[in-house]
């Protein structure tokens, strides 16, 4: 009978890679077989327990390909409609406009994608006092997903066919430029 050993391996996820690229490291991890069990933990990081032969090489570190799940590599590859409005004009303002031209289009709003350190909270919080916009990584019922390569006082509205898509599903995004100015670093 063959002699089996638990290892114990992890996967560090890029920011801003949110539900799908959870779910691209665990299919991966599963595709290896003899998984004992998987933790996804705070911080993008997905650990998992498998077993190996006893006499079986230990495995090399997988890369899972973020790639294309990437919210930048996403966006960059489908039509990016940039969208102007008036100086000064409060956030709520700004960001209906963004959902009009969704809708005139015939989509469904699915996300906001901005800069990992974006003003869009603080942004929205000088335009329009103490408003809630949302919960979390999320403004409007819609995730915030964050990407380092998105520029910082760009804000995007990603729509797709359905509204319960996931990014990949993306058909065009809809594009402000947040005006860039101080803002309490207390919010955000």
């Amino acid at each position: 009978m063959p002699e089996y050993r638990e290892t114990l391996k992890s996967i560090q996820l890029p920011p801003g890679i949110g539900i799908d690229g959870y779910l691209a490291a665990i299919r991966q991890i599963l595709a290896k077989g003899k998984v004992k069990s998987l933790t996804l933990e705070l911080g993008g990081q997905v650990s998992y327990k498998r077993f190996m032969l006893v006499d079986e090489p230990e495995e090399e570190t997988q890369e899972v390909k973020f790639k294309e799940i990437i919210p930048y590599n996403v966006i960059r590859v489908k039509p990016i409609v940039e969208l102007q409005y008036p100086v000064g004009e409060p956030a709520p303002f700004v960001l209906s406009r963004l959902f009009f031209a969704v809708a005139t289009d015939g989509l469904n709003a699915i996300a906001f994608v901005c800069s990992t350190s974006s003003t869009f909270s603080r942004w929205h919080l000088a335009t329009t006092g103490p408003a809630h916009i949302g919960v979390g990584d999320t403004a409007y019922g819609l995730p915030v997903l964050r990407d380092p390569e998105i520029p910082d006082e760009a804000l995007l509205l990603c729509a797709a066919y359905n509204k319960s898509s996931p990014l990949s599903d993306t058909i065009k995004s809809y594009k402000i430029a947040m005006p860039i100015g101080e803002y309490d670093a207390n919010h955000d």
